[in-house]
């Protein structure tokens, strides 16, 4: 009789009985024998210490139920005359642990969580079998199918630790440290769960204290990728919906072609598998007219030119050379320098302007002293007051027209010719009316050029 070889051995298991009668029930093919009207086969502990099975079967098939374990087996045929054939050689095969049943979470289960970080997971799951006694616990991210967790145990729940914002699968494969087996990969049957995250910060928006609005930002929860922004323009009594996109990034550009007027900005910030925030909501206003960069200066220098009315009050404080000059009274003669110093001036205004801006008054007083030759310190004072009328020739200038009276004290000296020396100082009074001019030109906010004329008669 000729020697068969098996062609395909095809198990299919199954859980059968209780957990302490637990066994398994397998398929196993083999290819035929020509001449052969029956087969034997026969299974042995992986040891061969032991016969566990032995049985005869017509057909090249054999359904069998068996315990999971290792175990050795061999076949024969048998003729018409019922004589056997030689036995194949014994053959390892392994029947293996029934797969467990994942409890908790459900499968496709959505797992809401408040952290917008991490979130702790419960994995708990039926043992199937007593000779279960560890598991092999997988965790993968099912978009970059990258394993994020594994670990064996000899418990049947474990708590894990995952980021939010996740789909995980997860599966359990469970072991027989005795029998030395474990479940195939192939039965079991993992679970996949939706991991959301907490609700998104509300973006914090910076909208510029200006009418010449050109651009509008927000500070974005870290984890946010998209924005929803909406910008409604008042129009009488509606509001008009001018802007309803989502932006990838936390600003928005305000075209220079809208129209002037009270404006609301809504803003939400969301991302996959996280809860979307709540919204922020602001009013803003724009200029009407020309909103660009140039036309802003403008405006802003403008304001701080206008930006005083009442009233107001002016300090200042002016170091300045003054000389002593002999101008002898003989035509053709020299002028001759003999003395020259420093002399410093405080001068302090109190003014007032109508609500235009354009009418008012203006009280000046001066004190201004001066070390002479000797060493003495001397004082000479001026004072004015003046009514006021502003104007402008350019936006970016103010001219002042002051008319008023004043009174002002030269210090004057006599010298002598001899020593060429001031021998003694007094103060020459002068008053009448005063005209004046100051013109201001600003070059920005802060920088600018005055030029003061004035004139008493």
């Amino acid at each position: 009789m000729r020697h068969f070889v098996v062609f395909l051995i095809f198990f299919c298991f199954q859980a059968e009985g209780k957990e302490n009668t637990y066994s398994r029930s397998f398929d196993l093919t083999w290819e035929a024998v020509e001449g052969a009207r029956s087969y034997e086969i026969e299974i042995y502990q992986h040891d061969q210490s032991q016969l566990v099975f032995k049985k005869t079967v017509q057909d090249t098939r054999w359904h069998g139920v068996i315990k999971p374990g290792k175990y050795l087996y061999r076949l024969r045929a048998f003729d018409y005359r019922g004589v056997p054939g030689p036995w194949s050689e014994l053959e390892e095969v392994i029947v293996p642990l029934s797969p467990v049943t994942i409890i908790e979470p459900t499968s496709n289960a959505i797992i809401r969580s408040d952290s917008k970080e991490q979130v702790e997971l419960t994995i708990k799951w039926s043992r199937n079998s007593a000779l279960s006694d560890r598991f092999h616990v997988k965790i993968f991210n099912n978009a970059s199918q990258e394993l994020v967790f594994e670990t064996e145990t000899d418990n049947d729940v474990i708590g894990v630790s995952l980021p939010v914002a996740q789909s995980y699968r997860i599966q359990v494969l469970p072991i027989s440290s005795q029998l030395q087996i474990r479940g195939i990969e192939e039965e079991m049957v993992p679970i996949t769960v939706t991991v959301w995250g907490g609700q998104l910060s509300a973006p914090d928006l910076k909208i510029p204290d200006s009418l010449f609005i050109r651009e509008i930002s927000w500070t974005p929860d870290p984890k946010s990728r998209k924005h929803h922004v909406k910008i409604v323009y008042q129009k009488g009594a509606k509001w008009v919906r001018l802007f309803d996109k989502k932006l990838d990034t936390n600003k928005v550009s305000i075209p220079l072609k809208w129209p002037g007027g009270k404006y609301r900005i809504s803003v939400t910030s969301s991302a996959d598998l996280f809860q979307t925030s709540t919204v922020t909501h602001q009013e803003f206003e724009l200029l009407a007219g020309d909103r660009s960069e140039k036309a802003e200066l403008i405006y802003q220098v403008r304001r701080s030119i206008d930006s005083f009315r009442g009233w107001y009050v002016q300090l200042s404080y002016l170091i300045s050379e003054l000389q002593y000059t002999l101008i002898a009274s003989i035509p053709g003669a020299q002028v001759t320098t003999i003395f020259s110093t420093l002399t410093g001036s405080g001068r302090l205004g109190i003014g007032y302007l109508n609500d235009e801006r354009k009418i008012g008054f203006l009280g000046s007083l001066e004190l201004a002293g001066l070390i002479n030759q000797k060493g003495e310190n001397l004082l000479f004072s001026y004072f004015d007051a003046c009514g006021v009328y502003r104007t402008r020739i350019t936006d970016l200038d103010d001219l002042r027209i002051k008319f008023g009276i004043f009174y002002k004290e030269m210090p004057l000296g006599n010298v002598d010719l001899n020593l060429l020396k001031v021998t003694e100082y007094r103060n020459l009074n002068l008053y009448g009316p005063l005209l004046g001019f100051e013109y201001w030109l600003s070059l920005n906010t802060s920088l600018g050029i005055q030029a003061h004329l004035y004139y008493g008669f």
